[in-house]
């Protein structure tokens, strides 16, 4: 499990990462 930093800075390098992880079906 990472860290609440570590999201923030995934977010940061790789927003689509981030946008997908949100999505119910992942990054399908």
């Amino acid at each position: 499990m990472q860290t609440l930093a570590d999201f923030t800075l995934q977010q940061k390098l790789n927003p689509m990462v981030a946008q997908a992880d949100k999505e119910p079906n992942g990054a399908g």
